[in-house]
C-alpha cells in the first residue's frame, strides 16, 4: 500500500501557503505572528472565562481547528507560522466576533466544514497515491482553508485597504456563507480524486470494473432504454413561450456525428418560467432522447439524491439501495453518460450556487445538457450558450392571462384590463398563473380585480393554487434569494426598492452623493463597493441592468415583496436616503426665474418618475422625510420642471404637499411655493384660484421685503398673468406696468418677459400695432419680428413669441405672415414637447387661418387631428368643447348635419366644463368668445 509520507505532504501546505501569499502579495504576512503551536495552544484556552458572548463552550469549537492544527504541526511537517495563521486567526474571531452581529455563527459553521473535511483528507494522504490531478484539488482546498483564516484577521482588524482578492470576499457577513459553499465543493472535488486514486489503486479489479460497466451499458441497453427519469406532467399550462423553446430545441436537439455534447443554460429570476419551459421541453422531447434525466439542484443533497435514482434507473447500483457513497454513485452516472452511445438530455433544474454544481456537470459525452438557474453567468461558467427567459410586456402578459381564464374571443374592455393587469404584476408568468387562479376561484370581474388587488396583494401573494404543482407563491418565490442577502447588497436591494423599478439610473446612485447621515450608504461612492453589492444583486437575479443605458431595473412584485418586509423604522431610513439622492441628481435652476432650459431636461426625466415613486409610497406607508426643506425644494424642482414640459396636472399633487408641510405662511418660502402653484393653475385654466395664490405670494414679499427686488418684480407679473387670463385688461396692464418698471431699473434679464406679456394684454385690448412695438423691445427677440430666425433661447416657455407675433398679423390682416410664423412654431412644439397643449393650439389657430383662406377641408382636416391629440391628454374638455365648435362653424352653410353634430358636441363639452367648475351657465350664449373663454388665453 502506497503511503504519503511526512517529506511529501509538507510541500502541500507550503505551496497552499504561497499560493495565498502570490496572490497577496505579501501584505497577509504580519497574520503570521506567532511562536509556535504550544504557545497558541495556550493563549486560545486562555481565552474562555472571558468570552463575551454567554454560555457557548469554546472546546468543542476548538475541536474543529484540533485536528487541521495537528496536522499541519505533527503529521505535514509545516512551518509553526503556517499553524499560527490557524490559531492566531481563531483567537482574533473570538475575542472579536461578539460585536459583529451575526458572523459568530457563521464563522462556526466554517470551522465545522474545515473540521469535517480534515479528517477525510488526513486518511487519503496516509492510505492513497496523490498524482498531478489529486494534488491539485488538495492545494486548492487547503488555499481555500488558509484564505478563510488570513482574511478573517484582516475583516476583524478592519483593514480595509487590503484588496477583495476572490470572488467570494465583497463583505463580512457573507464571507463565511461563501467559504462554506466553496469548500464544500472544492472538498467533493478531492474526494471525486480520492474515488478515482482508489480505483486505480486496485489495478485490475478497477479495470474489470471499468469493462463490467461498459458492457452494462451494452448489455442492457434494450433492458434500461428509453429512460426517462422526470417529475410528474405538469398540471400549468406553457402559454405563449414558443420561441423559447424552438431556441431550446435549436442549442439542445440531437445531431448525428456530433462527438460534442450541448449545453444551454435558461437563465432569469425567479417566477419567470425556466423551469416550465425545460419540463415542456422535456415533455415534447421524448421521441428524440433515449433517456432524459431531471435532476433538481437546489442543493448537493438533492443532486446527489436524483443521481442515486438515476443510477438505479440504469441498473448501476442496486435498486433497493437507500444512500452510500455519493461520490461514487456520481461517477458511476457519468461514467455511463461518457460511455453510451445513445442519445441522453440531462436536466439541472434551479441551480443557483453553480460552483457546488460544477462537481456534477459531466465532463464527457455527446449528450444535452439543460440548466436552469437565476444566475446569468451560468454561461459561459458551465453551459456553453445561454438564455435569458424574461417576463412578457403587457400586451403578451395581457393575451396569456386571459389564455389562462379560458376567454376565447373577450371584449376590448377585458382585452385592455389584462393589459393593465399584466403590467402591474410586472407579465411575470408566475404571478399570471397565480392571479388568474385567484380570479377564477373568487368568480371576480376583472374590473373588480385591481381595487382588489391594491387593497390586499400581500394576502393574494401567499394564496397557493390548488391547480398548481409549483411549490412557490408570489409570496415566497424570492424569500430564499433575499435572505441570503447581506451587507451591501442587501442595503442597494432594498434602496432600490423606493425608486420607480423599471429604470434607475446608476449615476443617480453614485454621483454627487450624499447620505441621510447614516454610514450604511458610502459604499456608493466606492465604485468597487457598489460594483460588488450589483454583482450579487445581478446574480441572484434579483435586479436586471440595461446595458445601453447603464441603468438599474428590479421587477415590481420583488419590489413589492422587499418594501413589505421592511419595519417601519427600516423603510423610514431608506426613504429619507432616497430623497437625499434624488436631491443631489435632480438639477436645480427653477429659481433663477429662467428655468431649466430644455438641456437640462434629460436629467430632470431621468429623476421625475422617482420622485413620483417616493412621493406615492409616503402616502401608502406615512412616511415622513427627516429634513422637510430638503423634499420641499425636491417637489418644487420637479414641479417646475413639469410645469415647463407642459405636464402641470402631475405636478399640482405635488405642490399641494408642498404647501401642506409650510407651516409659517409668512416665510418666502410659502411665497414662491404659492407662485408656482399658481403658474400650474394658470395653465390649467384655473385663474381665479391662480390669482388668490399671486395675491399672497405678493403680500408676504411687500409687508417682509427682502434684497432681491426681482421676487417683487415676478409677483408683479405673475398678478399680470392672472388678470390677464380673466380678461381683466386694465388691472392686467396696472400689475404689469409695476412689474416693467422694476425690471428696467435693476437691468433684469427678465426685462424681455415683461414686454412680451405687456404686448399679450395690449393684443387683448385690441391695439395690435402697439403690441407690435412693445414685443419688439425684446432684446433677445428682435431679429424674429419678421419670422426668419429661429428662437433665440433656450428656454421653451420664452419661444412662444412666434405665435404672440402671429396672432398680432392676424389682427393687422395679414394671415399669409401669421400662417408662416404658427407653422414655424407648430414644428418647434412638436419637437419639444410632442402633441400637448401648445402644439394643438397652434393646430387649431393654423386651421382657422387655412378656412379663412377658403381651405376648408386643409382646415376641416387640421382640426381632426388637433382633436386626436387632445383626446390623450389630461383634463382636454374645455379644449375639445372649442375645437368642436370651431369644426362646427367649418360646415356652416355647407352640410347642416354635420355642423349640427359637432355644435352638439362642443356643447356637451363646454356643459361638462361649466359644471366642473361651477361656474356661471352662459345659457344660449354658444358665440366663438364664449368657447375662446374657456381655455387660457396666453397658451402659448
Amino acid at each position: 500500500m502506497f503511503k504519503l509520507t511526512r517529506s511529501l505532504v509538507a510541500p502541500l501546505l507550503d505551496e497552499a501557503t504561497n499560493d495565498h501569499r502570490s496572490e497577496t502579495r505579501g501584505d497577509d504576512d504580519h497574520v503570521l505572528d506567532g511562536e509556535g503551536v504550544e504557545e497558541l495552544f495556550n493563549q486560545a484556552r486562555a481565552l474562555e472565562p472571558k468570552l463575551p458572548w454567554g454560555s457557548i463552550s469554546l472546546g468543542p469549537i476548538l475541536s474543529h481547528v484540533n485536528n487541521f492544527a495537528a496536522i499541519l504541526a505533527v503529521f505535514f511537517g509545516a512551518d509553526p507560522k503556517v499553524t499560527a495563521l490557524v490559531w492566531g486567526s481563531t483567537r482574533i474571531i473570538f475575542s472579536l466576533a461578539s460585536p459583529k452581529q451575526g458572523i459568530l455563527s457563521d464563522v462556526i459553521d466554517t470551522l465545522g466544514e474545515v473540521g469535517s473535511s480534515l479528517p477525510r483528507f488526513a486518511t487519503y494522504h496516509q492510505t492513497l497515491p496523490v498524482d498531478k490531478a489529486f494534488k491539485s484539488s488538495l492545494v486548492a482546498a487547503y488555499t481555500e482553508m488558509t484564505y478563510f483564516c488570513a482574511r478573517t484577521i484582516i475583516i476583524f482588524r478592519g483593514r480595509s485597504r487590503y484588496p477583495l482578492l476572490r470572488r467570494g470576499w465583497p463583505q463580512p457577513g457573507g464571507d463565511f456563507q461563501r467559504i462554506v459553499k466553496r469548500l464544500k465543493c472544492l472538498s467533493q472535488d478531492v474526494d471525486m480524486q480520492a474515488q478515482a486514486a482508489r480505483m486505480r489503486l486496485e489495478g485490475e479489479r478497477h479495470t474489470e470494473v471499468l469493462s463490467a460497466l461498459k458492457a452494462l451499458g451494452r448489455s442492457s441497453k434494450k433492458e434500461v432504454l428509453p429512460c426517462y427519469c422526470l417529475p410528474s406532467s405538469p398540471n400549468e399550462k406553457l402559454i405563449r413561450r414558443k420561441d423559447e423553446l424552438k431556441q431550446v430545441a435549436d442549442a439542445l436537439g440531437p445531431r448525428g456525428g456530433d462527438p460534442q455534447s450541448r449545453s444551454l443554460a435558461l437563465y432569469g429570476m425567479g417566477g419567470a418560467g425556466k423551469t416550465a419551459i425545460a419540463r415542456q421541453y422535456a415533455s415534447n422531447s421524448r421521441g428524440q432522447y433515449d433517456a432524459i434525466f431531471w435532476i433538481s439542484a437546489v442543493n448537493m443533497s438533492c443532486v446527489n439524491q436524483d443521481f442515486l435514482v438515476v443510477a438505479k434507473e440504469l441498473g448501476l447500483v442496486p435498486g433497493d439501495r437507500k444512500d452510500g457513497d455519493a461520490v461514487a454513485v456520481m461517477s458511476s452516472v457519468h461514467l455511463w453518460l461518457s460511455e453510451t452511445d445513445c442519445r441522453w438530455l440531462l436536466i439541472f433544474d434551479n441551480a443557483n450556487d453553480l460552483e457546488a454544481l460544477a462537481c456534477a456537470w459531466p465532463r464527457s459525452g455527446t449528450g444535452s445538457i439543460l440548466l436552469t438557474t437565476r444566475d446569468f453567468t451560468a454561461s459561459p461558467r458551465l453551459a456553453a450558450a445561454g438564455l435569458a427567459v424574461q417576463p412578457f410586456d403587457d400586451a403578451t402578459g395581457g393575451a396569456a392571462f386571459l389564455e389562462l381564464l379560458g376567454q376565447s374571443g373577450p371584449s376590448q374592455e377585458n382585452i385592455d384590463l389584462a393589459k393593465q393587469i399584466s403590467h402591474t404584476l410586472g407579465g411575470l408568468p408566475l404571478a399570471l398563473g397565480q392571479i388568474s387562479g385567484f380570479v377564477m376561484e373568487q368568480n371576480l370581474p376583472l374590473k373588480d380585480f385591481l381595487p382588489s388587488y391594491e387593497r390586499d396583494a400581500s394576502t393574494i401573494h401567499m394564496k397557493q393554487m390548488d391547480s398548481s404543482d409549483y411549490r412557490h407563491t408570489l409570496s415566497t418565490v424570492w424569500r430564499r434569494s433575499l435572505d441570503e442577502l447581506t451587507g451591501r447588497a442587501r442595503t442597494l436591494h432594498r434602496l432600490l426598492a423606493f425608486f420607480d423599478p423599471d429604470r434607475i439610473a446608476e449615476e443617480i446612485l453614485t454621483r454627487n452623493l450624499v447620505t441621510a447621515g447614516v454610514d450604511d450608504f458610502n459604499f456608493l461612492a466606492d465604485g468597487r463597493e457598489f460594483l460588488g453589492a450589483k454583482e450579487v444583486l445581478l446574480r441572484a437575479a434579483l435586479i436586471g441592468r440595461s446595458k445601453e443605458n447603464s441603468s438599474l431595473s428590479v421587477h415590481r412584485l420583488v419590489r413589492a415583496t422587499v418594501i413589505h418586509g421592511l419595519t417601519a423604522q427600516e423603510r423610514q431610513k431608506y426613504f429619507n436616503q432616497a430623497v437625499c439622492l434624488l436631491i443631489a441628481a435632480f438639477p436645480c435652476a427653477w429659481g433663477n426665474g429662467v428655468g431649466y432650459t430644455f438641456r437640462s431636461w434629460d436629467k430632470c426625466e431621468m429623476c421625475f418618475p422617482h420622485v413620483q415613486m417616493i412621493v406615492a409610497q409616503a402616502a401608502k406607508y406615512k412616511l415622513r422625510t427627516d429634513d422637510k426643506p430638503l423634499y420641499r425644494e425636491l417637489l418644487m424642482r420637479c414641479s417646475w420642471y413639469l410645469y415647463e414640459r407642459e405636464r402641470c396636472h402631475r405636478a399640482l399633487p405635488l405642490m399641494s404637499i408642498v404647501l401642506q408641510q409650510i407651516s409659517d405662511r409668512d416665510l418666502h418660502t410659502y411665497a414662491r411655493a404659492a407662485d408656482l402653484l399658481g403658474l400650474l393653475q394658470l395653465d390649467t385654466n384655473r385663474p381665479s384660484e391662480a390669482l388668490s395664490n399671486f395675491i399672497t405670494g405678493l403680500h408676504i414679499r411687500q409687508v417682509f421685503p427682502t434684497t432681491e427686488s426681482g421676487d417683487l418684480a415676478s409677483s408683479l407679473n405673475h398678478v399680470s398673468l392672472a388678470f390677464t387670463e380673466l380678461r381683466d385688461w386694465g388691472k392686467a396692464a396696472e400689475f404689469q406696468k409695476k412689474a416693467l418698471d422694476i425690471r428696467l431699473a435693476t437691468d433684469s434679464p427678465l426685462l424681455g418677459n415683461s414686454y412680451s406679456n405687456m404686448s399679450s394684454i395690449l393684443l387683448g385690448m385690441g391695439k395690435p400695432d402697439e403690441a407690435e412695438e412693445m414685443l419688439g423691445r425684446c432684446p433677445s427677440l428682435q431679429a424674429s419680428m419678421n419670422g426668419e430666425s429661429g428662437p433665440h433661447t433656450y428656454n421653451p416657455r420664452f419661444s412662444s413669441d412666434w405665435v404672440l407675433l402671429s396672432k398680432i398679423r392676424t389682427q393687422q390682416g395679414r394671415p399669409a405672415d401669421a400662417l408662416r410664423l404658427l407653422n414655424r412654431a407648430v414644428k418647434f412644439y412638436q419637437k419639444t414637447y410632442g402633441a400637448r397643449y401648445k402644439t394643438c393650439d397652434a393646430l387649431y389657430q393654423i386651421a382657422t387661418i387655412r378656412h379663412q383662406q377658403g381651405d376648408s377641408a386643409g382646415g376641416i382636416s387640421l382640426l381632426e387631428r388637433c382633436i386626436g391629440y387632445l383626446t390623450r391628454l389630461p383634463e382636454p374638455d374645455a379644449y375639445l368643447a372649442r375645437a368642436y365648435f370651431r369644426l362646427s362653424t367649418f360646415y356652416a352653410g355647407n352640410d347642416e348635419e354635420q355642423e349640427t353634430k359637432w355644435r352638439n358636441k362642443a356643447i356637451g363639452y363646454r356643459n361638462k366644463v361649466i359644471s366642473a367648475d361651477g361656474g356661471i351657465d352662459p345659457g344660449a350664449d354658444y358665440s366663438e368668445d364664449c368657447f375662446n373663454a374657456l381655455v387660457p388665453w396666453m397658451l402659448w
